[in-house]
């Protein structure tokens, strides 16, 4: 049994606590702040340019914790972006600008680290709040992720309640560096529309057309009574439940023949994946061949329906994580 038990007498007043400081966080001023101080760098290194800032992850979505990161994206000439696999010759373009514009700022900037890959970011700490940023500047999906998933916290906020225990719970099992918070929120959000308690993706979606090559990135706002749905009350008794059922379903979860499809939103097999992608996908490129084919898991994206969040997991992890949750 872990410190951060469900059977413990502190369990209740140890998850109010972290659900109070995420608030806290969630409503800090220093926000408004680093979106002031980026946008007026950005503008003296870029006069030319159209730029927006929007802020995500966990400050956004209330999981934060005093020492949580704070992700920022910021839209370049937006008009001029398009789909692409990889990085443009322009994003690297614009990762070298604002790493010159953060390491010439002596007033509000600290700069810390650039990296590459998939999507290029640069670090740094915002010097009067002692927040550490991490912008990124290719495209604003992770922040199109973000809007649905805080809607779905929104619609269903038991499970903003179920992601905050299950960050400590993953830590105390000493799995944090691989079930990062993206992948448990997939998790929670799986499993409660398994119990149907919320929709699909793809119902939020529906009929919706492609906004950036082969994605759709919006949805539609309705409500839980629109999918004979119904809000589950937060109180003590009721989230020892849900999550003793979260514990109950991934215990015997076969990771090995199933996935986790938040877009469709009940169990498919992942060799039956493909099959039920939608027609603007499975034609646009080859569906899985590089993050589904001989993975440990498949944690399907919900909007990047090619990509696996559960691809660096192995079986060591699963069988850690599947032997704790039967604790």
């Amino acid at each position: 049994m872990t410190e951060n038990s469900l059977d413990s007498v502190d369990f209740w007043p140890r998850l109010l606590a972290d659900i109070g400081v995420a608030d806290k966080i969630s409503q800090d001023n220093a926000f408004s702040y680093i979106k002031h101080d980026l946008g007026e760098l950005m503008k003296a290194t870029m006069p030319c340019s159209t730029i927006s800032i929007e802020l995500f992850g966990s400050r956004i979505l209330g999981l934060a914790r005093t020492n949580s990161d704070m992700d920022i994206h910021i839209a370049i000439d937006k008009h001029l972006q398009q789909y692409s696999e990889k990085p443009t010759e322009a994003v690297w373009i614009y990762q070298r600008n604002i790493v010159t514009a953060i390491r010439n700022s002596n007033v509000n900037w600290n700069y810390q680290f650039k990296l590459g890959g998939r999507c290029p970011i640069v670090s740094a700490i915002h010097r009067s709040t002692g927040i550490s940023c991490d912008i990124s500047f290719t495209n604003n999906l992770t922040c199109i992720q973000n809007y649905i998933v805080k809607f779905l916290f929104q619609l269903q906020p038991m499970a903003r309640y179920m992601v905050t225990y299950l960050r400590s719970w993953i830590e105390e099992i000493c799995l944090r560096e691989v079930f990062r918070s993206h992948i448990l929120i997939f998790l929670v959000i799986y499993f409660l529309q398994i119990e149907n308690h919320l929709p699909s993706i793809k119902a939020l979606q529906l009929n919706l057309e492609p906004t950036f090559g082969p994605l759709v990135t919006t949805f539609f706002r309705v409500p839980l009574s629109k999918f004979n749905m119904a809000e589950i009350k937060v109180t003590e008794a009721e989230t020892r439940i849900m999550l003793k059922k979260f514990f109950k379903f991934y215990s015997t979860f076969d990771f090995s023949k199933m996935a986790i499809c938040t877009y469709l939103g009940r169990p498919i097999e992942r060799e039956s994946l493909e099959a039920n992608m939608p027609e603007r996908y499975t034609s646009y490129k080859g569906f899985g061949a590089n993050e589904f084919i001989g993975k440990t898991a498949v944690i399907q994206d919900f909007i990047q329906l090619d990509r696996n969040k559960g691809k660096n997991l192995k079986p060591e992890h699963i069988d850690l994580f599947q032997k704790n949750l039967c604790l």
